[in-house]
């Protein structure tokens, strides 16, 4: 007699490896870094950390923006302000980035892009309510969310469509 052959193996699918990398972004809002409501109002800057899975700052960690197409590396800021895991992007008249983690200077991105984070043209909506730009109207529309997006939508004077705006980014090694 024939033994019968053994069933085909299944494709099933596997998990999906653990992200090594993860991103966060934030508009820094007024009061903070030098940004005030007033135009220019502040820097023009991506400040970036990189940090391990315990949230120690790691340096030597080449960063690179798609924009400007410039690296930069973790640990070059020389001032006491700033981690050894820390560098920034600084930008002109309309700019702003989106960032990755390099293999190397001029190498390619070993993570996904960052979200788009305009520098001089006003960021959307909801990156200004939580950075808190609506306190820059009145305190009526600070405390008012839906009132803030409509000055917002009408380009009122108190929320500038061209300003100076910074932002952070907090790069985590998931390992």
């Amino acid at each position: 007699t024939k033994k019968p052959a053994p069933p085909a193996p299944t494709n099933t699918p596997k998990p999906p490896a653990a992200t090594a990398w993860t991103w966060t972004a934030r508009l820094v809002g007024p009061g903070e870094d030098s940004q005030i409501c007033s135009p220019p109002g502040g820097n023009l800057q991506i400040r970036v950390t990189v940090v391990d899975a315990n949230g120690n700052q790691i340096p030597g960690v080449w960063i690179y923006d798609k924009y400007s197409q410039q690296y930069q590396v973790t640990g070059n800021v020389g001032s006491p302000d700033w981690g050894p895991g820390e560098t920034k992007f600084e930008y002109g008249q309309f700019g702003g980035g989106s960032l990755c983690i390099a293999q190397g200077q001029g190498g390619p991105c070993v993570t996904e892009f960052t979200r788009d984070m305009p520098c001089f043209v006003r960021p959307p909506f909801e990156d200004m309510w939580a950075a808190g730009y609506c306190a820059c109207c009145n305190a009526e529309v600070a405390a008012d969310k839906e009132l803030c997006r409509q000055w917002y939508d009408s380009n009122q004077g108190c929320l500038p469509g061209f300003h100076h705006y910074s932002w952070r980014v907090v790069f985590k090694r998931n390992w």
